[in-house]
């Protein structure tokens, strides 16, 4: 029999639904399937269920006895030993029946049962319900009370019971006393409710009844008032099976006063009408079927549901979701351990699915084993998933001398790593000379590539063969060991001197600094003097041709040495020192990795840093050692991948080589003769980074028009893909500025033919660092002025177009003469072939070459100083303004008094054009030559200056021919002077209209005065014609001189007298005849500084001198004064006047007599007599007198102002 376990509807879900459940756990189809069920009778006994078990008379009805509930398999008691009379209805109640009478239903049966379920009565005196009360973990064992308290109850229908409720989905009902006959005079109603949509059936498995009178009625509905479906007595209710219409049913026994019978036993059952049950292969559905009850869905472990997870049963009993499943979870492809390979064992990866993990070769899994097995859950996840492939491990690689080697992991001890034994410093691999690395590898079983380490031995500098006379000073047994930094000091026999070194280090190359010296007997007495280096170090006082060394500082390497020359000066200081981290870096990267490369990159930007040398320069020794390492990474780098940060690294370390601040060392080890050509200095860091810029350029790729640029301190790098160029081909860089550099290179499309790549490195500043030694053939002193671009492109050689421009700004602006120049390998100079200025300025020049390497501007810096250009442009201003006042006083009193001056006129027409034109040139000097921010009208100042200056070296060329023509030529009467004067006006203008026409007046101007170009070649258009003029009158200054002291005058004067008069002749001749043009070629460096002066004052004052010798001290002009002062002043009868021009003649006579006398010249053969007072021989004094005047006034010529033209040098 079983019974309800609850008295609410929720519970007959809960029954309900745990039958289904074992239902469908036992279903393993794919599909949901449906069973209507139409009637349910008897169940299965299931854990919960509970009983009342008569242990004293199973003959009885089986409405009283012990509360039992199935639990675990068995039947077992509960157990309470203060059970009282309302707890016995609880348990008729749970059984499923309700009373509405009073009687006590408390028996006191003792159960037989030894199993316990439920311990105490209060679990379910406070509402809980079986199941919630259960001992869900003891065995039912556990005693807490006897089995003489086990519970029990009566729930059997007695004689004061006239209702009974019936809870469950089935259950048995009995008449009062059945079996036994039930009583007379009696009425019982049953009443049995099931939950909606739902009927109710009923059948009597046994009824006897009296046939007359006692009945059953059976009703279809709640009470005895519905709709009555059946009415029984005596026997023919036997076996009937009926069943309601609707939800509930009602029963009502009547009996009468007389004859009893044992009455009935009968079944009920509750038929759901509900939708079917659902059915999930690998999953079940929890519901009640019932109408407008909601199902939901879960899979089994190891499922996934696939679907809606709600299904509404519908007025018409049917599911409104149907399409569901439970699908294998997907643990999906497990873990792919690095080094490791996964496969899969059944081609699936769901649950109950098996895989294989196995190692590579060289790994194994955590445990050491080379694979393992794993298993798909049903939590969908693999068995394992904390696995992994660890590489074999080899453990350390022990050398057996620690104390000269050490060894360093690339990773760790495991599996395909390296482990490199490093020799220390001054130590190599024994038996192999040049070796200081090996490097092992661990190998798939747990060994090292070779067993055991090599032994590292101590390097040794060979012994040393002495020349003769040569000793060893510290150490007289030459086979001894020479180990790195030992030092030989020498010494010489038999009275010899040393001549080279007095000393040799061994370094760690295994080499000897230097060679031994060889002893000579040394008669020079010339000896070096103390000197202190730009180090500090104190050289002493030194026989010549010895060179002296002494020890590198602590942490050093090496040797510093200096050569004393023969001449007794020093040469610069070999610091052949190199730091011991350096040497370590060196010796490190024998066979370094692209991380052993990064990293001893970083120290060495470090060691080189400007900071670490507290501003003192790094030794030769390291610059050069450095050099080296580079250029080993260079060539290591054809094999190794170029990174970034790499590239980074390496231009920092070039950049600190190439600082200013090394200079000095840099120049010294220019000049180490024991160093071949090719290595001495700083270019050969330029063919390093060369090298290394083509691994850049390399990496970037044939077709990637990409551009990279890397910015350092000293120098730029700049590579890009060439693709996709204008018609202006490409130049770099856009802004200069940005980048620290002030060239730019240009590409011009014809260029770029079949080429795809191209690189360039600007070296911002190495004048003080490389040699500007050229093949020019010049005295002048070369420097680099400028940056050095080294520029590099793929298949420009077979371009017979090619030709790349580059402009390049002038460090210095006061150099001159650019010459573009590219650094020639093959005779380790600076060579011009193949290049040429296009144009150039004081601060920029722009250079244009039909082949690629480093391109710099060699400029010569022996030109003035920029800081004393004020003091001579006020020399300037004021000596010119100081001739314009002369000239201008000049050429009023020249034209005031022309009618009362004796001299040629001739002479004053050539005076007052000579000073016309000084003026009108010196006004467009200092009116004009510095207006340059006009361009148009600079270069008309600049056109008329040129002409002007011609119209005056014209002008003096008139001058002095004719003073040639008087002097050697005083008879001459014939006379083209005004063709002459014609033609210095003419002339000048031919040749500048040539020049402006030829130049299309290129040239005419610079950017700082308004004066011809020295760069564009039109100087010489003032140049050549003023160089004849001056050659010219040299010869006509010297034909002068010699012709006035062949004089007989002159050859009977004292040589003091001659000594004066020679002076005072240079000084009106030479500025006349434009010699003092020659003090220009004088300045060719700044210690001829003062030459510029002197030009300066000597052509600026050029009217001060005419005004001096044609005005101040011209007897004529004060003459012509006297008599117009007393011409005023005189007011006589014409008698008086006849008298005063008698007087005046006779004055002007004596004047002239005067005149003759004192110049002391006369260019005649002929003899001059003078007896007393009295002058013999008029005529031939008349030829005298009229030489002597023409000397006069020919001396005083005007020279063009000078100092423009060295300006015009200088530009």
């Amino acid at each position: 029999m079983h019974f309800i376990r609850d008295t609410t509807y929720p519970d007959f879900y809960r029954i309900k639904q745990d039958m289904l459940n074992v239902s469908l756990n036992k279903m393993k189809k794919c599909v949901v399937i449906f069973t209507f069920l139409t009637e349910i009778v008897v169940y299965a006994q299931r854990d919960g269920d509970v009983r009342l078990h008569d242990v004293k008379s199973l003959s009885r009805s089986g409405l009283r006895g012990t509360f039992e509930i199935y639990h675990k398999g068995r039947w077992g008691t509960l157990c309470d030993p203060h059970f009282n009379a309302a707890d016995a209805r609880k348990v008729c109640r749970l059984i499923g029946y309700e009373f509405d009478d009073n009687e006590n239903r408390k028996l006191d049966i003792n159960s037989a049962n030894e199993f316990v379920w439920i311990h105490g009565f209060d679990c379910l005196r406070s509402g809980g319900t079986v199941s919630e009360c259960l001992d869900q973990e003891g065995n039912g064992r556990r005693q807490t009370c006897d089995s003489a308290y086990a519970i029990s109850a009566n729930c059997e229908v007695g004689y004061g019971t006239h209702s009974v409720r019936l809870y469950g989905m089935s259950g048995r009902f009995y008449s009062m006393n059945y079996p036994r006959n039930y009583v007379n005079n009696y009425y019982c109603a049953y009443y049995i409710n099931g939950p909606q949509h739902s009927t109710v059936c009923i059948q009597f498995d046994d009824f006897q009844l009296e046939g007359c009178c006692d009945t059953v009625q059976v009703f279809d509905g709640p009470s005895d008032t519905s709709r009555s479906i059946g009415n029984y007595s005596g026997t023919n209710g036997l076996h009937v099976k009926i069943c309601s219409t609707s939800s509930a049913m009602t029963l009502k026994l009547t009996t009468d006063y007389s004859i009893s019978s044992a009455g009935f036993n009968a079944s009920y059952w509750i038929v759901m009408h509900t939708c079917s049950e659902l059915v999930i292969t690998n999953g079940y559905a929890n519901s009640t079927n019932l109408f407008g009850s909601n199902a939901t869905f879960n899979c089994i472990e190891g499922f996934n549901f696939s679907g809606k997870n709600v299904s509404h049963c519908l007025e018409n009993l049917a599911w409104s979701n149907t399409n569901v499943s439970c699908q294998p979870k997907d643990c999906g492809m497990p873990y792919l351990p690095n080094n490791g390979q996964v496969w899969l064992n059944d081609s699936s990866t769901t649950y109950g699915s098996s895989v294989l993990v196995r190692c590579n070769v060289g790994f194994h899994v955590n445990d050491k084993h080379p694979e393992i097995n794993l298993r798909c859950m049903g939590t969908g996840k693999w068995s394992s998933e904390n696995y992994t492939c660890v590489p074999v491990d080899c453990d350390n690689w022990v050398v057996s001398n620690p104390t000269s080697s050490s060894v360093t992991y690339s990773n760790s001890t495991t599996y395909g790593s390296k482990a490199l034994l490093r020799c220390d410093l001054g130590f190599h691999i024994e038996h192999t000379r040049d070796v200081f690395t090996e490097t092992v590898t661990c190998t798939a079983n747990g060994t090292w590539s070779k067993r055991f380490p090599p032994t590292c031995v101590a390097i040794e500098c060979p012994a040393v063969k002495l020349p003769a006379n040569v000793n060893i000073l510290n150490n007289s047994n030459l086979s001894s060991q020479y180990l790195v930094g030992s030092i030989i000091s020498f010494g010489c026999q038999n009275s010899t001197s040393i001549i080279g070194r007095n000393s040799i280090t061994c370094l760690v190359d295994g080499t000897w600094s230097g060679n031994p010296p060889v002893c000579k007997k040394v008669t020079s007495e010339k000896f070096c003097p103390n000197d202190n280096d730009f180090y500090g170090q104190i050289w002493n006082v030194t026989r010549t041709g010895k060179i002296i060394c002494i020890a590198c500082p602590n942490e050093y390497i090496g040797d510093i040495s200096r050569h004393c020359l023969i001449d007794g000066s020093w040469l610069y200081p070999m610091y052949n020192c190199i730091h011991k981290s350096i040497a370590e870096i060196s010796q490190a990267l024998q066979h370094p990795t692209e991380e052993d490369i990064q990293i001893n990159l970083l120290k060495l930007s470090n060691l080189t840093s400007v900071a670490q040398s507290s501003g003192r320069p790094a030794f030769g020794g390291d610059l050069n050692q450095v050099t080296n390492i580079l250029d080993t990474i260079a060539n290591i780098g054809e094999n190794m991948s170029v990174t970034t940060e790499q590239t980074e690294s390496f231009l920092s370390v070039t950049s600190n080589l190439l600082d200013q601040q090394n200079a000095k060392s840099w120049q010294a080890m220019g000049n180490d003769a024991e160093q071949q050509i090719e290595h001495r200095g700083a270019m050969r860091v330029l063919h390093v980074v060369e090298k290394y810029v083509s691994l850049i350029s390399e990496g970037s790729g044939d077709t990637d028009n990409t551009s990279k640029t890397f910015a350092a301190s000293n120098l730029v790098v700049h590579v890009a893909g060439i693709q996709n160029t204008t018609d202006d081909g490409i130049s770099f860089p856009e802004n200069a500025a940005q980048l620290g550099i002030s060239s730019v290179l240009r590409f011009p499309d014809k260029s770029l033919k079949d080429s795809k790549k191209y690189s360039a490195v600007f070296y911002k500043n190495m004048s003080s660092i490389l040699s500007a030694a050229s093949n020019e053939q010049s005295t002048l002193q070369r420097s680099i002025n400028t940056e050095i671009v080294s520029v590099n492109m793929d298949n420009w050689e077979t371009n017979p177009e090619f030709e790349i421009l580059i402009t390049f700004t002038h460090f210095e602006k006061s150099l001159s003469f650019p010459t573009c120049s590219f650094w020639n390998d093959s005779e380790s100079i600076w060579d011009s072939s193949g290049c040429k200025v296009v144009h150039t300025n004081q601060s920029h020049t722009v250079c244009s070459c039909s082949h690629l390497t480093n391109f710099a501007i060699l400029m010569s810096p022996f030109i003035q100083d920029n800081r004393k250009t004020k003091a001579l442009d006020i020399i300037s201003i004021v000596c010119c303004s100081i001739s314009i006042l002369g000239l201008v006083v000049t050429v009023a009193l020249h034209i005031y008094f022309h009618r009362h001056m004796k001299t040629d006129k001739k002479r004053i027409v050539v005076l007052m054009n000579l000073s016309t034109a000084l003026i009108i040139s010196y006004a467009l000097f200092l009116g004009g030559v510095e207006r340059t921010e006009n361009m148009a009208f600079c270069t008309a100042i600049a056109a008329l200056l040129h002409y002007i200056y011609l119209v005056v070296f014209c002008l003096m060329l008139a001058e002095g021919v004719d003073i040639f023509m008087s002097v050697r030529f005083v008879f001459t009467t014939k006379s083209k002077f005004k063709w002459i004067i014609l033609a210095a006006w003419a002339v000048p203008a031919m040749v500048v209209g040539i020049a402006l026409g030829a130049s299309r007046t290129y040239g005419y101007g610079t950017e700082h005065f308004c004066w011809l170009s020295v760069e564009s070649g039109v100087i010489w258009a003032f140049v050549g014609p003023a160089l004849a003029v001056i050659t010219v009158n040299a010869v006509i200054l010297v034909v002068v001189m010699k012709t006035m002291f062949g004089s007989q005058a002159i050859s009977q004067k004292s040589t003091s007298d001659k000594s004066k008069m020679a002076v005072r002749c240079l000084l009106i001749l030479l500025p006349l005849t434009g010699i003092t043009w020659v003090l220009g070629i004088f300045y060719v460096n700044k210690s001829m500084a003062w030459v510029q002066y002197v030009f300066a004052v000597c052509n600026s004052l050029q009217g001060l001198v005419i005004f001096i010798f044609h005005c101040a001290l011209n007897t004529q002009i004060h003459d012509a004064v006297l008599k117009s002062r007393k011409r005023r002043e005189t007011v006589m009868p014409t008698k008086t006047r006849s008298a005063d021009v008698i007087i005046r003649r006779k004055h002007e006579m004596n004047s002239t007599s005067m005149t003759v006398i004192d110049s002391s010249i006369s260019e005649s053969e002929e003899k001059t007599h003078v007896v007393g007072d009295k002058i013999i021989g008029s005529s031939k004094i008349n030829k005298e007198e009229h030489i002597h005047a023409r000397w006069t006034n020919r001396s005083l010529t005007v020279f063009s102002y000078l100092y423009q033209y060295s300006q015009t040098t200088v530009d």
